[in-house]
């Protein structure tokens, strides 16, 4: 499946989800009311005649108002549950196209479960009171329960397939360099905006002018990412980048994504020629990003487990941005001649 349709599917069941839980929110409100008319009836009928004049007819009903209160209780739990499933469908709509990540998957498991529990408290309440439960709006309780667990199971199951970037990107996508401004638009649309999860960056011309680029490319599908990681060198470094760094790690942070710059070890700057971005499912070869809408080259997909097993290596032997900037600063304090 490629990752437009995906996303229109996805899209499509958690709307669905949303919609079993507003009905299930209605059934148990309805629940509580039938509940306490019948509740309110037997114990009327039992104050009107007095104990043991309750006509023969009515006998058997009256008997079961200590059900009647007991469904009133167990409905108002179920009401309880219903708004659960509502806050939880309501919040995976938000976190909807985070399907990648883990955050997304557990309210769809936390819904799952909920109309699980839903379901169980509704069937002992049947057991005990079905002939009183026959009203034709019982079935927003009945075809809500089973949208929920439905949908919840087909929810999680497409979330954890792969999506077929290739199909949708045949493979490459070209870049044209007179057409700057385009260029940008169409690797938003056709790349940027089908990541998600936990982006990881391999460039070592990564300076100011590509954290702006970058910015441009990810800034609209910040939600659909948990964390960020950028393995750069510092042979591009300008006076600027620590600034715009910090600036660009607080603005991801207030959208809950974590980030982390990371310099190579100088073997790896020699050696690592190659650009390359991957998230949890694919991975491309790429040029830099200061010029990244510019420059005549194809954007190509590449081998995800090659790619992961390169950027571990690259990973482990790389120093991060703050112990660098640690270690630069006190690099002139070391190399004084001593009494200076």
């Amino acid at each position: 499946m490629d990752g437009e349709s995906s996303k229109k599917l996805i899209n499509g069941l958690v709307l669905g989800l949303n919609g079993s839980s507003v009905l299930l929110v209605i059934g148990s409100l309805f629940l509580i009311q039938i509940f306490s008319v019948l509740y309110g009836i037997a114990n009327g009928i039992q104050i009107n005649y007095g104990t043991g004049g309750v006509p023969r007819q009515f006998e058997t009903f009256v008997s079961q108002a200590a059900y009647m209160h007991e469904g009133i209780l167990e409905s108002y739990v179920l009401v309880v549950v219903a708004i659960i499933l509502l806050e939880t469908a309501f919040m995976l709509f938000l976190r909807r196209t985070d399907r990648t990540t883990s955050g997304a998957r557990k309210y769809v498991a936390m819904h799952t479960a909920f109309a699980v529990i839903y379901g169980l408290i509704f069937y002992i309440i049947y057991v005990n009171s079905s002939q009183y439960l026959n009203e034709p709006y019982m079935w927003a309780i009945y075809l809500g329960v089973a949208l929920s667990i439905i949908l919840g199971v087909a929810l999680n199951y497409i979330m954890r397939m792969p999506v077929d970037h290739a199909s949708a990107l045949k493979r490459t996508l070209k870049v044209d360099p007179a057409r700057p401004f385009s260029n940008m638009l169409e690797l938003q649309e056709h790349i940027f905006s089908r990541l998600g999860g936990h982006l990881k960056v391999v460039d070592k011309h990564f300076n100011s002018a590509a954290l702006t680029n970058f910015h441009r490319l990810v800034s609209d599908n910040l939600k659909q990412f948990s964390e960020i990681t950028i393995i750069t060198s510092t042979e591009m470094v300008d006076s600027n980048f620590g600034r715009n760094i910090a600036d660009f790690k607080k603005e991801l942070e207030a959208n809950n994504v974590g980030f982390e710059l990371r310099f190579m070890d100088e073997n790896d700057k020699v050696d690592q020629h190659e650009r390359m971005m991957l998230d949890d499912s694919v991975a491309y070869k790429i040029p830099p990003f200061n010029i990244i809408n510019k420059r005549s080259e194809h954007i190509i997909l590449i081998k995800h487990e090659e790619a992961q097993r390169r950027f571990a290596q690259l990973y482990g032997r790389a120093i991060s941005f703050e112990n660098y900037s640690v270690k630069k600063a006190r690099a002139p304090d070391q190399d004084a001649p001593a009494g200076q």
